[in-house]
């Protein structure tokens, strides 16, 4: 096994109105919601990765993320920090890729 299916997972139950947005723009970029939900935290996180390309998967409300160990750990870090859950923090990241577009 090597590359994203060595990264620790992540099970991330999301709301519909975030993952219509996140399906979308999987689709249109030929991406799955998994990779691009973490290209958008990598680049939050500032983590550079290579991404693995998949076919979208846009029909569940929650998803299981493999995310670079240094990703999940800034994740858990700012967690820690804010008294924010995880859950919050990867939600917020996401909504605000969007509200920024």
């Amino acid at each position: 096994m090597s590359g994203v299916a060595t990264y620790p997972k992540y099970l991330l139950r999301i709301p519909s109105e975030l993952r219509e947005k996140l399906a979308a723009e999987a689709k249109q970029r030929g991406r799955s919601l998994s990779g691009l939900t973490r290209e958008i935290l990598n680049e939050r996180y500032g983590v550079v990765d290579v991404i693995a390309l998949s076919e979208p998967k846009a029909e569940m409300d929650e998803m299981l993320l493999r995310l670079p160990p240094s990703s999940l750990a800034a994740i858990r870090a700012e967690a820690r920090e804010s008294g924010k859950t995880m859950r919050r923090l990867v939600l917020e990241a996401l909504e605000a890729h969007y509200d920024a577009a």
